[in-house]
């Protein structure tokens, strides 16, 4: 290796340093900066596509969201079932962006026909990681094959190791709740609640995002609409949680339809809670939409969602 390559990657290796540990070389303390995506990528098991999907280009949209997400630190992604697209992804993401660490969940046993679809990378330390599959899901006998119980639908959680000076770490929880069955939908937020509360605490940040089917435009302000009954059992957690969007967007947020004028409905989020060391109105710092529009898909888009993604800062 020439000298001018020694001295790059040791200028490489200080800035990786005062971004992820909040430490100079001197050893003096920074804050800490994260970018956060969740994205629903519509990368079906290739079983299903001939009924359940409506998109093509599956191995050049794998490649090409592998190399859109490697911009953001943490992303959670959503419907990434089949194992060759998924490996595709990940290379595509680290040929880009550098090296992440990866968290996602083989198939359980007696659970559905393929995976979850979750698919977690960070570019910071796992220390911990746990998964769930939900027991309640919409059936083929009442929603035929486009019922979620073919998929073992559930959430995984990663304890992520963000700084070490002073110490910061985040419970990262990622989800994709029914899409079919809003019975359904009410059990697995229940289970979801519990896995939250079994694993997150202490003066850690936590995080929650995913496609979570609940319009937040569907009456938000009344006693029975679907959103109010996500941000109760989401209390039920015992965090006080943060709507990201609600919080620091402007305008719908809709991310169900990217080729829609107003991107459709707000069903996919990033929720956030805070430790007592941190404000959440102060570590939110920015949130969009991103639509990934992209011509070398027929349909228009690399998915049929848009991705949600946010700043999160402490200066």
């Amino acid at each position: 290796m020439c000298k001018s390559a020694h001295v790059n990657l040791a200028v490489v290796l200080a800035a990786m340093s005062t971004m992820l540990w909040g430490t100079r070389p001197d050893g003096s303390k920074v804050g800490f900066n994260l970018k956060v995506l969740t994205y629903n990528t519509h990368l079906l098991p290739r079983i299903s596509e001939p009924f359940a999907s409506r998109r093509g280009r599956g191995d050049y949209r794998a490649r090409t969201i592998g190399a859109r997400v490697a911009a953001f630190d943490l992303v959670g992604l959503c419907e990434v079932f089949d194992d060759r697209r998924r490996q595709a992804l990940v290379e595509a993401a680290e040929a880009t962006g550098g090296r992440y660490h990866v968290v996602w969940t083989k198939k359980p046993p007696l659970k559905g026909l393929t995976n979850s679809g979750l698919l977690l990378l960070s570019r910071f330390p796992v220390e911990a990681h746990h998964a769930i599959t939900y027991d309640h899901a919409s059936r083929f006998i009442t929603h035929g094959f486009r019922a979620d119980a073919f998929a073992a639908k559930g959430a995984i959680h990663a304890r992520l190791r963000v700084r070490d000076a002073p110490p910061l770490g985040i419970d990262c929880f990622l989800t994709h709740l029914d899409s079919r069955s809003a019975a359904a939908r009410a059990g697995q937020l229940r289970q979801l609640s519990g896995f939250i509360r079994t694993h997150a605490g202490g003066d850690r940040m936590v995080l929650l995002m995913g496609d979570l089917n609940v319009p937040a435009d569907s009456s938000p302000f009344a006693t029975d609409s679907s959103y109010t009954q996500l941000v109760a059992s989401l209390a039920a957690s015992g965090l006080d949680w943060v709507d990201a969007w609600a919080t620091a967007g402007t305008g719908a947020g809709g991310t169900s339809d990217p080729l829609a004028d107003d991107g459709g409905q707000r069903i996919d989020y990033i929720w956030l809670a805070c430790g007592p060391s941190l404000d959440p109105n102060r570590v939110l710092q920015h949130i969009q939409v991103l639509r990934y529009l992209d011509g070398g898909v027929p349909e228009g888009s690399l998915s049929d969602h848009s991705g949600l993604a946010c700043k999160l800062s402490d200066p």
